[in-house]
């Protein structure tokens, strides 16, 4: 086992993770800001001179039903900018109404010392070409993506050309198109890294994996001697091996909480031979799962670390999904952390919420959709919270491979409010996402993680479980101030639903029984559209069975089991009324709203903490320039752009060379996208004159 530490790889992860930067392809790059109702999206592309692009969204990465921005270039040599969506056959369609505004571009001569220059697109004389244009996030328009925060499926197409026209063109030709598709959070939040952190890695050392499909496995660690005094945590995020990013699932730290020394075991998590105090480290300090970035605190919490009377043991625990079963896998995965004996004004804490680890709740097959919600109680939040409540800053939602939409929501005096939602979530890209609004929970607050799955294509039961191929619907929330609370999660109660068993039994014939096991029973089941929405029904009115706990496994006080349900007179309603009133003196005015709001008041959402100034203005300056220090980092390709109009050649020559404006002199010039990032969208509005333009011809290059 190895405790290795790496701070340039650190600096450098770091550092990308909150640029607003996606690279599509070797070709293709797009970066973009956002204000509340606005993004503007700079493309760079290096495409034919008589190719075209379209860059776009779809629900779940797939053409069919994309919704694309498209740069072309017509036989009569005329440049357009078009609005167009892409039907079930996969033919572009030209939208009825234009949201692709104020297009600008320009050809950019691309330099490199190669002598032959040719790009995965295979064609001959390829320049680069950049354009910015603007777009609603919410356009109102059938035909048109919502851009809304959570997973974005950022979906491309590159093609050669000219064109005769674009309406109807086949977008899935393989024979002249290149498509891909990447995951990202469109609607983001930037926090600056803390420069002065240091940093501290946690990994398995050339572990063989096992050919099994599921493999869960735990190493101990021992903290080093300068942990004796309490650090804070400032951000984490994943270490993982090369070559092993599909396999490394999810990875857990639990601190081991006992004043005993603990063996240095590794060995998988399940093993009959493991040291029973190994049972004693169950407090989470970190959870990754695939896809996610680094995830950083806000600057006035951190994740508290040692310290006096703190147990200098940490167990990691890295779940490897081997679905081919394939033999020779070596892996030195793990969890890296940056540290700071700086403390900030809160401890951190993170609680899980959603459903217990067990197989009682399940998914019927050949369902198109299917929710299952945990519940954490009003009952369990009266008796663990403090009494001044908790703010939620952070959330990482986790299902396995049928999940498709997850939310969490607060229920308070009956009335639903949304803690952390992602409509087209993906087990492939599970973030750890600070939330753009924080939420203020109260003791007596109950909180509902609810998870759409679909098993069309599957033809038996799938049972909750830790297997890939079962389920699973947690949230992972980051607090602060730190609390006892560590679990708070649900089931349907056991007996509950042996009476369903036993309902299926005497009145369907079902070959289920009291003394099968809950497995057995859910397979015994011949599944039909009936029994499935039976079961719908047993999950959302029948009691319920709780985990109220804290970090060392024990229950709170309470009567845990044959818990009623949570009660929701006024349910949360997505917030599609911008599109029914959408005028902008109704949003300002809610806004204003909003800001009146206190902590006291029904509105459990709490403004962004106060940062401190003086040490906030320092990191931005540390972590500016670290940026420019790594300026022209990448050799062979050429997102490095880090101006408009900056052409490829290292930072000291742009030292010294003025930059020449290809656009025409009554053109507006456009601002570098990475510049003037609004720390809170919900706080600015955007002027409308900007989308006054008509969609137009432009000149050839």
């Amino acid at each position: 086992m190895l405790i290795w530490v790496c701070l340039h790889c650190l600096l450098l992860a770091f550092t990308f993770s909150s640029a607003k930067v996606l690279h599509l392809d070797k070709s293709l790059l797009v970066s973009w800001k956002t204000d509340q109702e606005v993004a503007t999206i700079n493309i760079k592309a290096d495409i034919g001179t008589q190719d075209w692009v379209g860059v776009g969204f779809s629900d779940y990465g797939s053409l069919p039903g994309a919704d694309l921005c498209v740069f072309w270039r017509d036989w009569t040599g005329q440049i357009f900018f078009t609005d167009v969506s892409v039907t079930a056959d996969g033919l572009i369609k030209e939208d009825t109404i234009n949201h692709c505004h104020g297009m600008k571009w320009r050809p950019k001569e691309r330099r490199s010392k190669k002598k032959n220059l040719r790009n995965i697109s295979e064609f001959n004389n390829v320049p680069t070409i950049e354009y910015v244009y603007q777009r609603r996030l919410w356009t109102c328009d059938e035909e048109s993506y919502r851009i809304e925060d959570g997973t974005t499926h950022v979906v491309w197409a590159i093609g050669q050309g000219p064109l005769y026209k674009l309406d109807g063109l086949n977008i899935t030709s393989s024979f002249n198109v290149r498509t891909g598709m990447s995951r990202t959070r469109f609607i983001d939040i930037q926090t600056i890294p803390d420069p002065g952190a240091e940093p501290l890695v946690f990994t398995n050392h050339n572990l063989s994996i096992s050919s099994k499909d599921t493999t869960y496995f735990c190493s101990v660690f021992k903290l080093p001697n300068i942990f004796n005094r309490k650090h804070h945590v400032t951000e984490y995020g994943a270490e993982i091996s090369t070559g092993n990013e599909d396999v490394v699932h999810h990875m857990e730290l639990f601190h081991c909480q006992d004043e005993q020394e603990f063996p240095l075991w590794n060995g998988e998590c399940g093993d009959k031979n493991a040291p029973e105090i190994l049972k004693r480290c169950k407090k989470v300090l970190a959870a990754w799962a695939i896809g996610a970035g680094p995830f950083l605190y806000p600057a006035d919490a951190g994740l508290a670390i040692g310290g006096p009377g703190f147990s200098p043991y940490v167990m990691l625990e890295v779940h490897y999904n081997n679905p081919l079963r394939r033999t020779g896998i070596i892996d030195s995965s793990g969890l890296r952390f940056k540290i700071s004996k700086e403390l900030r004004k809160y401890d951190a804490g993170i609680l899980e919420l959603g459903l217990e680890y067990n197989n009682k709740m399940a998914v019927p097959p050949e369902m198109k959709e299917f929710t299952l919600t945990g519940s954490c109680v009003q009952e369990c939040t009266a008796v663990s919270l403090p009494k001044s409540g908790i703010v939620i800053f952070g959330s990482q939602l986790h299902t396995h491979g049928a999940g498709k939409r997850v939310q969490t929501t607060l229920v308070r005096g009956g009335r639903e409010y949304i803690v952390n939602i992602d409509k087209h979530y993906s087990t492939h890209f599970q973030e750890i996402r600070e939330l753009i609004k924080p939420v203020h929970v109260l003791p007596g607050d109950s909180l509902l993680t609810s998870c759409l799955y679909s098993t069309l294509n599957r033809e038996n039961i799938t049972l909750g479980g830790f297997g890939f191929t079962e389920e699973m619907c947690v949230n992972y929330v980051h607090y602060y101030p730190k609390a006892q609370l560590e679990v708070c999660k649900s089931s349907v109660d056991t007996d509950d639903l042996y009476e369903y068993f036993d309902k299926l039994n005497q009145d369907e014939g079902q070959e289920t029984n009291k003394d099968k096991s809950v497995e057995e029973n859910y397979r015994s089941i011949r599944w039909n559209k009936k029994r499935s929405g039976d079961l719908g029904t047993l999950y959302t009115q029948g009691t319920l069975s709780m985990q109220c706990m804290r970090g060392t496994g024990e229950p709170f006080p309470g009567t845990w089991n044959q818990v009623p349900q949570v009660k929701v007179v006024e349910p949360f309603k997505a917030d599609t009324d911008k599109c029914a009133n959408n005028n902008k003196n109704r949003v300002r005015e809610e806004k204003r709203n909003l800001k009146k709001k206190s902590l006291d008041d029904d509105l459990p959402y709490t403004p962004l903490l106060k940062r401190d100034k003086p040490r906030m203005k320092r990191m931005e300056h540390d972590h500016n320039h670290m940026q420019k220090r790594l300026f022209n980092k990448f050799a062979d390709t050429w997102d490095d752009y880090g101006l408009w109009g900056v052409d490829k050649r290292n930072q000291d020559d742009l030292a010294d060379t003025d930059q020449e404006d290809d656009f025409d002199d009554d053109e507006e010039y456009v601002d570098n996208l990475d510049e003037d990032v609004v720390e809170n969208p919900y706080l600015e509005t955007y002027d409308d004159d900007l989308f006054s333009s008509k969609k137009r011809m432009l000149g050839s290059m």
